[in-house]
């Protein structure tokens, strides 16, 4: 009871306002470029003991209309999987791997500050 009483009155944070914040405070990590492209970084969840989701979008335009490409990444004791346009799971490249290995180190130093202190 008091849990819903504590969301209906707005005084706790749903698992999208906090990624839509987590989004916001990573926004710089991959910063738009001159042509009008955004990117949104973030940690989507455990999918098991073992394995986590991150998500990467590209926000691009095509006439007035936003598009997104969507990849997702699943990091498990193995490796790291990706897929992109719901294409199967394949390993990275080692370079790739360790680009998004900095991408999540950055991304955890932001958001511990902006939205969890």
């Amino acid at each position: 009871m008091l849990l819903s009483l504590r969301r209906m009155f707005g005084m706790e944070k749903t698992r999208q306002d906090l990624i839509r914040q987590e989004i916001r405070a990573a926004s710089d990590i991959f910063p738009q470029d001159p042509g009008g492209r955004k990117f949104d970084f973030f940690y989507y969840g455990r999918v098991d003991d073992h394995t986590y989701e991150w998500i990467f979008h590209d926000w691009f335009k095509t006439g007035k209309d936003w598009q997104v490409a969507t990849t997702r990444y699943l990091v498990q004791p193995n490796g790291i999987y990706r897929a992109q346009s719901n294409q199967p799971y394949r390993p990275v490249p080692r370079e790739e791997a360790r680009r998004l290995a900095e991408a999540v180190g950055v991304y955890y130093n932001k958001i511990k500050t902006a939205v969890y202190s």
